[in-house]
């Protein structure tokens, strides 16, 4: 699957609720056989004046509950320009 692009958290959950319930369970059985889902976020922070500290990732309960029901983990990279 193509990288999703976004502006915003809001913008992350919604990317990942949009995958619908469907494609959720598709993934669940994939884990149920043995393989593993990960859902892949870069977050790439180009502002210098930043404050690193206070930045992170926020999902939504409806993004929260689309991951487990796919099963999946998480694997977030934050990178700082």
């Amino acid at each position: 699957m193509d990288a999703l692009h976004f502006g915003s958290d809001e913008g992350l959950s919604k990317a990942i609720e949009v995958l619908g319930p469907e494609f959720a369970d598709r993934l669940r059985r994939l884990v149920d056989d043995g393989c593993a889902v990960t859902l892949g976020i870069i977050q790439e922070i180009d502002d210098p004046d930043s404050d690193r500290l206070s930045l992170g990732v926020h999902l939504t309960r409806g993004a929260l509950r689309w991951l487990a029901q796919a099963g999946a983990d998480v694997d977030l990279d934050q990178y700082f320009g």
